[in-house]
């Protein structure tokens, strides 16, 4: 979840989004209430995801052609390990 992940509680949250009633953050979380569209927006980029990765919570085809053609270029690249080390550390911090 992208506010556990970051360390906020929810009340840091809903304050930060000048939310003032703190249990509509568990209602979006939980799906019990639609995420409008104003604070879609907060979370995208609050968080530094897409909106796509918010509804759908996977990434869209364009990242992932964007992606493929990084992995393909780090494949045949002298500098392979030292990417595979960058990628491996900042995976280690996701």
């Amino acid at each position: 979840m992208l506010r556990e992940n970051a360390g906020l509680t929810q009340k840091q949250l809903a304050e930060e989004f000048n939310i003032y009633y703190n249990p509509v953050i568990s209602m979006y979380e939980s799906e019990k209430r639609a995420l409008p569209i104003d604070v879609l927006v907060k979370y995208s980029e609050k968080f530094n995801v897409s909106t796509d990765w918010i509804l759908k919570g996977d990434i869209s085809k364009e990242y992932e052609d964007e992606f493929d053609l990084i992995m393909k270029k780090i494949r045949h690249s002298k500098y392979k390990e030292i990417a595979m080390i960058q990628l491996t550390a900042l995976l280690s911090i996701l």
